[in-house]
């Protein structure tokens, strides 16, 4: 079930879509020298660590600070904190 859950109720296995602020977003080269962008995502309730491992193109989705756009994607577990895989976003 995909539901809007705030940061502090993620959980492991979670499938989420929801509007988050995007605090932080920035382009970055992975080991395997394809790039991501990585973001802090925000709500009330706290914050996250997220990944977007398949860029859009550069006119599909405007990305920056302090905007909320709609994410959809799962929560996973990467050194043993919790992290966000981002599947889609819009504006």
């Amino acid at each position: 079930m995909i539901n809007q859950k705030s940061i502090k109720e993620f959980e492991k296995g979670d499938k989420i879509d929801g509007f988050y602020l995007v605090r932080f977003a920035e382009k970055k080269t992975a080991t395997n020298g394809k790039e991501y962008m990585d973001f802090t995502l925000a709500d009330k309730t706290g914050e996250i660590s997220a990944k977007l491992w398949a860029i859009p193109s550069e006119d599909s989705v405007q990305i920056g600070d302090c905007m909320v756009l709609k994410f959809r994607g799962s929560v996973n577990e990467w050194k043993d904190q919790l992290q966000f895989r981002i599947e889609k976003l819009r504006n």
